[in-house]
């Protein structure tokens, strides 16, 4: 499908009709496609302009409508998994010092490279 070709993808996209594939797909398309951002936002506005002119439907006035962002979603999910990373990594980096600073205890009970009043 050539750029050309795409108004109606692009009209559905603005909308969140197309399947979670075909957004992604399109999402993709749109992040290398300057004329494609291009179209998609002049579809955009004139889609608002109708809608102001439009009244609004008592039943929907009001509701804002959460629309899917998979490039967002994808983002949250890669900072999660690195959250995630780095606090398995802050525990087992804690747990292994204090763990083996008390298998290194001598005899009476002091601990080498750590401060203790009964190991001066």
């Amino acid at each position: 499908m050539t750029c050309h070709e795409r108004d109606t993808e692009l009209l559905l996209f603005g909308v969140g009709e197309l399947s979670i594939w075909e957004n992604m797909s399109l999402s993709v398309h749109l992040l290398t496609c300057a004329n494609c951002r291009k179209r998609q936002s002049e579809l955009a506005d004139t889609s608002r302009k109708i809608a102001a002119t439009l009244k609004p439907d008592s039943r929907t006035a009001g509701v804002n409508v959460l629309k899917f962002n998979p490039v967002s979603t994808i983002v949250t999910l890669c900072a999660l998994i690195v959250l995630l990373g780095t606090l398995i990594f802050t525990v087992s980096v804690v747990y292994s010092r204090t763990h083996s600073h008390a298998a290194q205890q001598t005899d009476d009970g002091c601990s080498p490279g750590l401060p203790n009043d009964r190991c001066k």
